[in-house]
């Protein structure tokens, strides 16, 4: 294997992302799934509790189908500029961030996904986009009433989370389960649902925590930008017991084209923050 410099940097998306390394590397085999196609029942199930963030401007009313929302088209390929053959590439991408249902009307998501002072009135969160999606139901999109809390730390991103209430109750999805009194060992086989690279929602697997720190525990999940603000579970319960806020990105071109780089399996390379270790959660319950 070739090994190429990395750069540490924020998950989420922006203009500046893919410059300076935007593409995460894969750990050995890519382990990202579409929710549809994904064998166990239970983590397709938990998908319906997660969103992801869009931009007000990259969706707008449908004229010929009442209650759905169109969206501007654009494939992962397109927009990133990949070699053929990349996964995924020919899905289009939307959201720039991922956050998860907490109670009826409150979701969790990385800090750095609403750092801006205008994140809540020019961003809203949908659920249910998924590979194939062609419009969104409008019930499916909700806006940010406000941010409850927000802590994001640029300089150890050791407190990178946020809480927001949404403008209305969620309708026919459930709350995730968190964890909040697990301690993490290494080895704990742990799962990630979310938007990575922006894409429609991923199921990612085949990975343990390889590294855990007082505040947050790393893995060698297949995390991608976009993926910040993710809920990873505990493969064997199904309860969230971290959220993912920050990994190691790279990227090579090939040509004129991009490339993920693949790392070891045995790599660890990014944060996760611990649910147990998050005091405004714990009030949250």
């Amino acid at each position: 294997m070739k090994y190429f410099s990395i750069l540490l940097f924020l998950l989420s998306y922006s203009s500046y992302a893919f410059s300076f390394g935007g593409l995460k590397a894969i750990h050995g085999q890519d382990d990202r799934h579409d929710v549809a196609s994904y064998p166990d029942q239970q983590f397709r199930a938990l998908s319906k509790s997660v969103a992801g963030q869009v931009a007000k401007k990259s969706i707008y009313r449908s004229f010929f189908k009442k209650g759905f929302n169109n969206f501007r088209k654009q494939t992962l390929e397109d927009s990133r500029n990949l070699c053929t053959g990349e996964a995924f590439a020919k899905q289009n991408v939307l959201t720039s961030c991922t956050a998860f249902l907490v109670s009826e009307d409150t979701i969790i998501t990385a800090g750095h996904c609403v750092k801006r002072k205008d994140a809540c009135k020019k961003n809203v969160w949908v659920f249910d986009y998924l590979a194939g999606t062609k419009k969104i139901k409008m019930s499916n999109v909700y806006s940010c009433k406000k941010i409850i809390v927000r802590k994001y730390d640029i300089d150890t991103y050791e407190n990178d989370y946020a809480i927001i209430k949404l403008d209305r109750k969620v309708v026919g999805r459930t709350p995730l389960t968190l964890d909040i009194d697990r301690t993490m060992v290494l080895g704990d086989d742990v799962i990630m649902i979310g938007h990575p690279t922006t894409l429609p929602m991923k199921i990612t697997d085949n990975a343990q925590v390889l590294a855990v720190e007082p505040l947050w525990f790393s893995t060698n999940l297949d995390i991608f930008e976009g993926n910040s603000g993710s809920p990873v579970f505990d493969r064997a319960t199904g309860s969230v017991v971290g959220i993912a806020v920050r990994a190691t990105h790279g990227y090579t071109k090939v040509g004129r084209c991009y490339k993920h780089i693949v790392q070891r399996d045995d790599q660890a390379a990014d944060i996760i923050l611990k649910i147990s270790e998050i005091e405004d959660i714990r009030n949250l319950l």
